[in-house]
């Protein structure tokens, strides 16, 4: 047993632990417990449990030794003394071993915003309150998830086979890499549990995708599992969640576009209510939903917003958070749809109709015929789906002939002002920060696959974009490439890791489609025709703070440049080599690839370093390749936050945030934020209050050094033609389509409506009035 103080009525023990040899770390207590004169017996015991808080017998790490790997050998005393003495209070006199370090941890956690000391202290009391309720071996936590049924027996039989390989694979020492936030989120959204009880460590998390997506090739299971914990690379949420389980389905982005018969609907929500519960993503395009009102063969519509009730009704039976619901259902829309001003009005922040919390979010799919009339002041139309079935199926200039004959032949529902509607997208706006906005032909102009079809909706970020129709919905697994970590000693970009991480990326996303089941998509013929990938990156805004450039520089934008041709460059050649030993997705003879177009080639303006032979590389596709699609630039908040990056290319929205974690509120700043003032020797929080007075933002906060101001820009301080600059400098190189977001400052209806004409990709709208 653990040793006992009793004083006052209190006593710690340890339910069911065994103590190994722990001399260094008592003596170190010791040290620390004699320094501190004025605390109580009860306080000492919480300084005990700092050192001697440990998992069985084990090569796990103790606070100390996870403090080590910080650089902090001795943690000032001062916060020490303080996390006890608050510990204290929360408890009761009689107290638990296995409840103290939860109490601990919590403590640290609302402290780290103080110092990297107590980042330090947070995250490592965090892991040790996960090793104590966990197995210390990878295939043991399995075979406890399998009891519970949380993993598969196909999976479980890989386990077992290569037991000893993948219990060598750990490697406990990366979860220094975490911070206490990021640990709880991982604790809350990816870790394997049976309600209360925790069946896997953060390592077990990666390792558990890497075997589902490598299976028995344990050379790739190994390297993508090692990428994965050293931050190198992150596939999405849901597919950490839900690798190993009976749902293979689950990781995935779906674009899925029903038609408009009642039984289709309803099948398409079934769908979709499934899929938000174990986390997936999902676009929904309800372009053919009949119109309020309509009488189609004597029945009387309801229309989208009674299907929208719903949905939206439906989505709360999952279980899940409005919140994480809400990032991950977006509803598209286009503007001839008969139904469209009663959906934006019914958009109220996160509210719907009857007050009722929001669940979904909602885009919108404008047509250059809109833009133009908008810009002559003319008026629009309206139609029913029923009246114009065609129009969801169209773009360019068949869609304005068809439009214009439904316009004459008189079958309109309503004729509105093009510019009148336009400002209450923007005033929607300016209220919601939604709807997103998709330039149908935009999207089409710059897609490579071919006369596949118009493109109508995105996935839930607004960064996947894929022909889809009522017969052929489609799915694409996401991954994130981490910025931050690819910043060598020297302070620079390491090129030849992001090519080795880059095609290792192509392998194992192909790799996931094959182990992968769809029992939504038929015989999933839409995934396996064109194998799309959606490969981006996150931690851009972290990655130029750590190399000391602002955002809004001549070399930030070459570096963004770099790291978008790099990419591009790379997964398309990984995907051409995949093509000459497993041959070319099945419409790739339709695609401009095969006559010997890339995706750069469809931009007339693109920016090149120079680096790479492109006219070798587009004679090498000419012959093949073994993807549609390679990357994306999706909206990756949920992975950024669990590897405690800033969220894909864009800038820092605020230097101080906070995350909601099981309805309790943590602050997140950028811990080399906080390490650059501790080198000045300004961090305190007194600075930290001012930061926040001030919306996060340095720039008016005084005694902040100007080298670190020019740096720390958020997004509010920086002019959204810039954020347009870097947009336009990636664009060439991404197969698919970017997520982006402005940040304007008291934006006013004329400047977002002139922001309407960049048909850069798609947007959302961050206003601070």
């Amino acid at each position: 047993m653990y040793p006992i103080e009793e004083t006052d009525g209190c006593f710690v023990t340890k339910r069911g632990g065994g103590l190994r040899t722990y001399q260094t770390e008592l003596s170190k207590s010791i040290l620390l417990i004699k320094s501190l004169d004025g605390c109580s017996w009860y306080e000492m015991g919480f300084f005990f449990w700092f050192s001697l808080i440990n998992t069985r017998d084990s090569p796990i790490f103790s606070p100390p030794q996870l403090l080590e790997h910080e650089g902090v050998l001795y943690p000032d005393l001062n916060h020490l003394h303080r996390i006890a003495a608050l510990a204290s209070k929360k408890c009761s006199l009689a107290v638990d071993s296995c409840d103290i370090d939860l109490v601990l941890a919590e403590v640290a956690g609302s402290l780290e915003s103080l110092g990297t000391q107590h980042r330090a202290l947070s995250s490592a009391l965090e892991l040790c309150t996960v090793y104590a309720r966990t197995p210390d071996k990878f295939c043991d936590a399995m075979r406890m998830a399998y009891a519970k049924n949380l993993v598969d027996c196909g999976f479980m039989d890989l386990v077992e086979k290569h037991e000893q390989a993948l219990n060598s694979m750990i490697r406990h020492e990366e979860d220094r890499r975490f911070n206490y936030v990021s640990l709880r989120l991982m604790r809350e959204t990816c870790m394997l549990r049976d309600g209360a009880l925790l069946l896997e460590r953060p390592q077990f998390v990666w390792l558990r995708a890497a075997v589902q997506m490598h299976r028995d090739n344990l050379d790739q299971v190994k390297t993508v599992y090692e990428l994965m914990a050293t931050f190198k690379m992150v596939p999405s949420v849901s597919m950490l969640a839900s690798s190993g389980s009976n749902d293979r389905s689950a990781g995935f982005s779906y674009l899925i576009s029903p038609d408009g018969t009642i039984e289709a609907l309803f099948s398409c929500l079934g769908n979709v209510i499934q899929l938000a519960r174990d986390g997936g993503r999902v676009g929904l395009g309800l372009q053919k939903v009949l119109s309020e009102g309509a009488v189609v063969k004597g029945v009387r519509q309801l229309g989208s917003v009674s299907f929208l009730d719903t949905l939206n009704s439906s989505l709360a039976l999952t279980g899940r958070s409005p919140q994480d619901l809400a990032g991950g259902i977006t509803v598209y829309f286009e503007l001839w749809h008969a139904d469209i001003e009663r959906v934006l009005n019914a958009l109220h922040s996160n509210k719907w109709t009857l007050g009722t919390t929001r669940r979904f979010k909602v885009g919108l799919v404008v047509n250059d015929l809109f833009l133009e009339r908008v810009r002559d002041e003319r008026p629009w139309s309206l139609l029913c789906p029923s009246r114009a079935p065609l129009l969801a199926s169209m773009d360019g200039a068949e869609f304005a002939e068809e439009y214009m004959r439904l316009e004459d032949a008189g079958v309109c529902s309503k004729v509105v002002d093009a510019r009148s509607l336009w400002k209450t997208i923007v005033e929607k706006q300016l209220g919601t920060g939604e709807p997103s906005i998709l330039f149908k032909e935009a999207m089409r102009g710059k897609s490579i696959h071919g006369p596949a079809g118009p493109i109508t909706l995105s996935s839930s970020c607004a960064g996947l974009v894929q022909h889809t129709d009522d017969l052929l919905p489609s799915a694409c697994p996401t991954l994130s490439i981490v910025l931050p970590s690819f910043v060598t000693e020297d302070g620079k970009l390491d090129k030849d890791e992001l090519e080795r991480v880059t095609r290792q990326a192509v392998r194992t996303l192909n790799d996931a489609i094959d182990c992968a089941s769809f029992p939504f998509l038929g015989n999933s013929l839409s995934v396996k025709n064109y194998r799309a990938l959606g490969i981006g990156f996150l931690g851009f805004a972290d990655l130029l703070a750590i190399l000391k450039l602002p955002y809004d520089s001549d070399d930030a934008r070459r570096l963004n440049i770099l790291i978008a041709e790099t990419i591009q460059y790379y997964a398309l050649d990984q995907s051409a080599s995949l093509a000459s030993s497993r041959g070319s997705y099945s419409k790739f003879d339709q695609s401009k690839s095969s006559r010997g177009t890339l995706q750069v080639d469809l931009w007339s303006q693109r920016a090149v370093s120079g680096l790479y032979d492109w006219d070798a590389l587009r004679l090498k596709v000419t012959a093949g390749v073994f993807n549609a699609s390679v990357t994306a630039e999706v909206s990756n908040s949920d992975v950024s936050q669990l590897v405690g990056c800033s969220a894909s290319s864009e800038p820092f929205r605020s230097l101080i945030s906070a995350v909601e974690i099981s309805s309790k509120l943590y602050v997140v700043i950028p811990h080399h934020l906080i390490a650059t003032f501790e080198r000045a020797g300004l961090w305190n929080a007194s600075l930290r209050d001012r930061i926040v007075s001030k919306g996060g933002s340095l720039q008016e906060v005084e005694g902040v050094p100007d080298n670190i101001l020019r740096v720390y820009k958020t997004g509010w301080d920086i002019d959204p033609l810039n954020v347009i600059d870097m947009a336009a400098g990636r664009a060439p190189y991404i197969c698919q389509t970017q997520s982006l977001s402005f940040y304007m400052v008291k934006p006013t209806i004329a400047s977002i409506m002139l922001e309407g004409g960049f048909e850069i990709g798609d947007k959302y709208y961050q206003t601070e009035i």
